[in-house]
This record gives structure tokens, C-alpha cells and sequence, in this order.
């Protein structure tokens, strides 16, 4: 630059600076001015949106470059593209002295700003994302998230890109990686098309919190801290997406996270963790309420909404509840077969128990409506592009239901998309008593990879899963084989924590004939396992047990069903630990477990006992193809009340 240019443009910039401390206290704050239009002709330098250039515009200008108060509080009303005089993708005292001289010569500069249109960018969990036509094809239910319920409430001119992925929080979202310490291909790409995509004018919805309350360390933001604490969600929603939208021009609004179904009364309402206040972890939907006004950014309510509407209608009750009270069987026919209540917002899983973390057809339409709603009525830019005259959506039972929902089949294995673990093994929590398994709900449930493949981490707790005489419920972590796959599976148990008292706890090794993925549809499936288990209120303690079917009486006349009639049969009970079974699995014990299946003969071993052995035919009462004719599935795994960190897993097929 020449001096005589560089002399220039000292003067104005003093010229600016004298401007911006006159008006400093009368800067006319355009009351959430709008974006451009698509293919709009606008005034260059019109910072204030009057339709001429003054020295208020200039001291606008200045002031965005050197008022950091001023910028946090109004900069998101003022567009970047009029104001940005030298191209810069920056607003400096340069732009102001530009509009300045503008001012003070009456020089005009209109210009074409060409958009491809407005986008409203979601970024969220499970409740907002996109589930593809493959995702829950035995659903009664299928799940919907809000974000693919937010498009038809906007107007054409506006496209709505549905960032959302399921199990993610705000941190692995952003950082790529699982909570298995994985590298998650998915959200990297599309954390990667946020930051990449969006432009001056867009809008980012940011609707965190079901999995940043989730304590692995790869998940896990801490809602009690400050937004200066890194480990912090103030500074993981702040950092990881407001900033970068704000930063590209860019309108972030923040949602809370809606409610889990829960299992409160009516009267009661929800607590706790369904309205994301887990034990000392602080509390969720207030944090982002917090934020919100802190960095005066328009915030949606979701949970207070879906709060409001849930104690309004009441818990509700589930398709199979309603087919219950009816006496009728699971029918795509019956049209009496729909939910009431809460129920009749969220999915129903294989057996049409409710989901109750995941929203329906109809759920995602109502939340995204609410949040049109209340977007319309705030004084958000984004107002004017959500449609005229919207209306709740109604309940109808022909757009929510599956169509092509078959009943629940235990012989059909359906990899989980929950526990995102090293193939070929896989994870799955099914069977008796488990409760509600999903990606964002399950509190007594955990599987993680420490070390890969050969050292993970299984938890059971409140009393949640079983392993009782006519049916089980599991966490496992498993391969499945060819049923006539021979192998050999060994692993050393180390003991988290193990609860003998309570009956029914188990872990161990298992070769079992079904598995099917996160859900709690009873099954009473053959299997051979050793580990230990308590069957009888911690006063014998079981190392080597399998359940088969008894034999059938010799008359054929007489009665006998199968189904009745399984029964665990404790081929070892470890005789030491009877009179002393409240010490035997304090933390820290360890155990060697070995389960082998080899040219026709088992082979079981706990610790330093002698090995059991037997033939297939001798165990023919233990049919591992009486569920799934095919495939059989090889693992660890524990049940009830114990956690316990599998070391050394080694697994060698024959």
C-alpha cells in the first residue's frame, strides 16, 4: 500500500473511531433483521438495514471488530456478507472505514448476494437423527427422529439436513470417536460436513444431552462445570458448534433434550434421569437453558415440552399392554391395536413393548412441531421461514405403524446397532428381565472394549437380566458361529463387583443356540456355560450348569411340554464356596475360565478344578439348535447384579 493510501486510510479509520464513541450508545440495533434472500440485491455497507449509508453503519462495523460485549449480544443480527467490504470473511476497522468514506462521499454499491437457499443444520443423538428403511424391520413401531419431522413445518425455500446420529453425545460427535475409543467413520464425516457446509444465513439446531450424560470418558460432559472447563457440556455445545456456526454467519439455536418415557405415575410426573437430572452429574436441560442465556442465543424447550405433554396425557399404555387387556394376539389387522397415553409417541421394539427413549412416526411430527411452534413465536430470524397457520399433528395409526412387522422370532439374529464393538464379536443385552435397552438408556447395562477383542468390560445391575430354570436374561458379548463349529474360548474373569446374595447373578462363559438383539423378549434357549451362578440365595454357587429340556415320561400318553419342562441342571456345584459364598468374588478375584467344543466332546474348566467333559449325545437333552437350527453363539457374559472385566480373551476355531 502507498503511503499517501496508508495516510488515507489512518483518517478514516480516526474518523471512524470519533463516530463510533458518538454514536456508541445510540447504535440502532436492528430487532432480528433477516437474512438475505435467495438471489437478493442488497446495499452494500447498509449495515443498520435503513437503506442508505451512515456513520452509524461504519460505527456498527467498528464496533463488531473491537466491542466484544457488543458482538456477543447483537453480532448474530447483522449479516456478514453486506458488512464485509473487502472480502475479506472478516469484519475489521477496515470495512468501517470503507462504509465510512461511503457515508461522508454518498457512494452507493449494490450487489447480487447468490444463495443456493437457507439449510437448518441438526447435529443431535438417537431422538433427532434419520433411521434408513433397513433400520428396525421388526419394529411394530419404527423410529423417527424430529429432525426428519422439522421439514414439513418450513417453507420451500428452506431445506432441513439432518446431521443427527444415534449414541453420539456433543464430545464423540465432534471428536470421531466411540465410546469404545473406536474411530467412528460416521460422525466424522458428517461433523466434517457441518463445519464445511454452513454459511452466512444458515441456521444450526444443537440438540445434546441423552449421551453426554453417559461416564465413559469418551461420551461424558460434565453438566455442573462452567463453559471455561473443557470437560464441561457448556463448553463442548459452546466449542464444538455454536462457535463455528456463529463463525461462518451462522444462527445456532439450542434445544433441551426431550423426555424419556419413563416409568412415573401420572400424579408423580417424571424425575431423575428421565428428565436428564442423573445422580451427581448435575442437571441436563437446565444447563442448556443456562447457556442459552448466557450467550443470548434462541433457545427451544424440548423438555419442557415433552414434560408438559407427557404429565398431560399420562405414561400411557403399549401395544402389547393393549393386546393384553383385550385377549387378543399381536395383529397388523386389529385397528384396536394402538397406543394410549405417552406410549403412542414413542417405537415399539420387536414384541410391541414400548420404547421408551426413541419417538414414532407420530412423535417425531409432534416434537418438531412444538419446536416450529415455538420458533415462530420467538424473535428468532429463522420465524419467518416456518409456515404459516401449523397444527399438531393427529395420532394415525396407518402412517405410524410397520407395515411389514412380523411377529418376534427368536431364531432370527438381528445384529445390535447399540454396542459398537470389534467384528467379527459382537454385543447384545436380551431376554428375561433386562428392562429397556437402547442407545441412550441403559443405565444398568454397560459393554465396553478396554482393549479390544481380548479384554472387556460387561455390567448387570439392579437386579436386571436372570439366570433362572425356565428362562434368562443377558448382557454378552459374543461370535457367531456355524453350529457345527468347533472351538476353543478361554478368558481369565476378573471380578468388579459380584453380589451372591441376590439370586439368579451369573457370569461365566456360554455356548447358547439364540441370541437376538436389546430386548427384553423372554427366552428360555438351551445353552452349556461355566462361570459361576447363584441359584439359590448365594448358598450354593454354581461353577459348570447347563439348561436342556427333561426327558419326556415313558408313557406317551401322558402330559409333557417342552416349554414347561426346561430345567438347569448344575453339573458342579462348587462344594467350598457353600459355607463361604459372601467373600468368594470380592473386587479383584480372579478366576480362568475355559469352554471348549471339539470333535464332539465339551470340555469346561473354572479355576483350578478338574475339567468337565462330555459327549454331545450325552448331553443330547441340550439341543443347541432347538431356537436357531444353524448357528450357534460362542462368549462372555453376566447377568443380575455383577460387573466383571473379561482379561486374555482368546477364542481358536477348528
Amino acid at each position: 500500500m502507498k503511503k499517501s493510501s496508508k495516510r488515507t486510510l489512518s483518517r478514516m479509520l480516526a474518523g471512524t473511531m470519533l463516530v463510533s464513541s458518538i454514536f456508541a450508545g445510540a447504535v440502532s440495533v436492528q430487532a432480528e433483521e433477516a437474512p438475505l434472500d435467495t438471489y437478493k440485491t442488497v446495499l452494500m455497507g447498509d449495515a443498520d438495514g435503513d437503506g442508505i449509508i451512515t456513520a452509524n453503519d461504519a460505527s456498527i462495523a467498528y464496533r463488531l471488530d473491537v466491542d466484544a460485549e457488543f458482538t456477543k449480544k447483537y453480532g448474530d443480527l447483522y449479516d456478514k456478507d453486506v458488512v464485509d467490504m473487502d472480502g475479506d470473511g472478516l469484519i475489521t476497522a477496515a470495512d468501517a472505514a470503507i462504509i465510512l468514506q461511503m457515508a461522508l462521499t454518498g457512494k452507493k454499491e449494490e450487489k447480487d448476494i447468490t444463495s443456493d437457499g437457507i439449510k437448518i443444520y441438526v447435529v443431535g443423538d438417537s431422538t433427532a437423527c434419520h433411521y434408513g428403511p433397513e433400520s428396525d424391520t421388526n419394529y411394530w413401531f419404527k423410529r423417527v427422529g424430529f429432525g426428519d419431522g422439522l421439514q414439513q413445518y418450513m417453507t420451500d425455500d428452506v431445506e432441513v439436513i439432518n446431521l443427527a446420529l444415534s449414541g453420539r453425545s456433543s464430545k464423540s460427535f465432534a471428536t470421531g470417536i466411540n465410546e469404545n475409543g473406536n474411530e467412528d467413520a460416521e460422525a466424522i464425516a458428517n461433523y466434517a460436513q457441518f463445519k464445511n457446509d454452513i454459511k452466512s444465513g444458515d441456521y444450526l439446531i444443537i440438540a445434546w444431552g441423552h449421551n453426554d450424560e453417559k461416564t465413559d470418558k469418551y461420551r461424558f460432559t460434565d453438566a455442573t462445570k462452567d463453559i471455561n472447563d473443557e470437560t464441561s457440556f457448556k463448553w463442548s455445545l459452546y466449542n464444538r458448534y455454536i462457535k463455528i456456526a456463529q463463525d461462518a454467519g451462522a444462527t445456532p439455536i439450542l434445544c433441551t433434550p426431550i423426555v424419556r418415557r419413563g416409568t412415573g405415575s401420572a400424579r408423580a410426573g417424571i424425575t431423575g434421569n428421565d428428565i436428564h437430572q442423573p445422580a451427581g452429574l448435575g442437571d441436563y436441560g437446565q444447563c442448556v437453558r443456562d447457556l442459552a442465556s448466557e450467550l443470548n442465543i434462541t433457545l427451544i424447550d424440548n423438555l419442557a415440552n415433552t414434560k408438559a405433554l407427557w404429565e398431560e396425557l399420562g405414561k400411557g399404555a403399549d401395544v402389547k399392554e393393549v393386546a393384553a387387556g383385550l385377549s387378543v394376539s399381536l395383529s397388523l389387522d386389529n385397528p384396536d391395536l394402538r397406543p394410549d397415553g405417552y406410549a403412542a409417541l414413542h417405537a415399539a421394539v420387536q414384541d410391541a413393548g414400548v420404547d421408551n427413549t426413541h419417538l414414532n412416526r407420530y412423535g417425531a411430527d409432534m416434537v418438531a412441531y412444538m419446536m416450529a411452534r415455538d420458533i415462530k413465536a420467538s424473535s428468532s430470524t429463522l420465524a419467518q421461514y416456518v409456515k404459516d397457520g401449523i397444527e399438531a399433528p393427529a395420532f394415525d395409526n396407518d402412517k405410524v405403524i410397520n407395515k411389514d412387522w412380523v411377529p418376534f422370532d427368536e431364531g432370527k439374529y438381528i445384529p445390535s446397532s447399540i454396542w459398537k464393538v470389534t467384528e467379527p464379536w459382537a454385543g447384545s443385552v436380551f431376554g428375561a428381565s433386562v428392562g429397556e435397552i437402547t442407545e441412550d438408556s441403559h443405565p444398568s447395562h454397560d459393554i465396553v472394549e478396554v482393549n479390544g477383542p481380548s479384554e472387556v468390560y460387561l455390567k448387570a445391575a439392579g437386579s436386571k437380566g436372570k439366570i433362572a430354570s425356565n428362562c434368562d436374561g443377558l448382557v454378552m458379548y459374543f461370535r457367531e458361529l456355524d453350529k457345527d463349529q468347533d472351538f476353543t474360548l478361554t478368558a481369565t474373569a476378573h471380578i468388579e463387583n459380584y453380589t451372591p446374595s441376590v439370586n439368579q447373578t451369573a457370569f461365566g462363559l456360554m455356548l447358547r443356540d439364540n441370541v437376538f438383539s436389546d430386548t427384553n423378549y423372554n427366552t428360555n434357549a438351551h445353552y452349556v456355560a461355566v462361570g459361576n451362578t447363584s441359584q439359590t440365595s448365594g448358598k450354593a454357587l454354581v461353577s459348570v450348569w447347563r439348561r436342556g429340556t427333561k426327558t419326556p415320561p415313558e408313557d406317551p400318553s401322558a402330559e409333557f411340554d417342552a416349554n414347561k419342562n426346561l430345567f438347569i441342571e448344575q453339573t458342579r456345584v462348587t462344594a467350598e464356596v457353600a459355607t463361604d459364598n459372601d467373600s468368594q468374588y470380592t473386587p479383584g478375584t480372579e478366576v480362568a475360565l475355559k469352554l471348549e467344543k471339539k470333535d464332539g466332546v465339551y470340555t469346561l474348566q473354572y479355576g483350578d478344578e478338574a475339567p468337565v467333559t462330555a459327549t454331545v449325545d450325552e448331553w443330547s437333552n441340550t439341543d443347541l439348535t432347538a431356537k436357531n437350527p444353524d448357528k450357534v453363539f460362542a462368549g462372555i457374559f453376566v447377568a443380575r447384579a455383577c460387573e466383571v472385566t473379561f482379561k486374555d480373551i482368546q477364542m481358536t476355531l477348528y
